[in-house]
């Protein structure tokens, strides 16, 4: 599946990305991620995660890790076809951890729709 790229700004409040796929696909998104208008760096001692969960209090939450990109500005996850397994509108976040600190540097909201599949239902 093709990938999809988006840019989110961690001083931006509010919903920052909307991300679209389909139920049992295996698309590659592709985050960067900037703070104030500028493309940051991730840490060795970084790592980025994107969540989502049928809404923010729920305790069912699905969780990729992503990869860090060349030059360190964008991080790229990848879906698997068990991680979309049902239709419908998501919570979701992109957090940057710092191991290091075990703290939270960054978090952006969105909204992840998962399509029912037009072959299989």
């Amino acid at each position: 599946m093709p990938t999809s790229e988006f840019i989110i700004d961690t001083q931006t409040q509010g919903t920052n990305y909307l991300l679209e796929v389909t139920v049992g696909s295996t698309p590659t998104v592709k985050v960067y991620i900037y703070a104030n208008g500028s493309p940051i760096s991730i840490a060795a001692t970084e790592t980025v995660k994107l969540v989502y969960a049928p809404s923010r209090e729920s305790s069912s939450v699905t969780e990729l890790t992503g990869v860090a990109g060349a030059g360190l500005a964008y991080v790229t996850f990848t879906f698997t076809a068990a991680s979309l397994p049902t239709s419908g509108k998501f919570w979701s976040s992109i957090i940057l951890i710092d191991e290091s600190a075990s703290t939270n540097v960054v978090q952006s909201d969105g909204v992840l729709i998962v399509k029912k599949n037009p072959i299989t239902g």
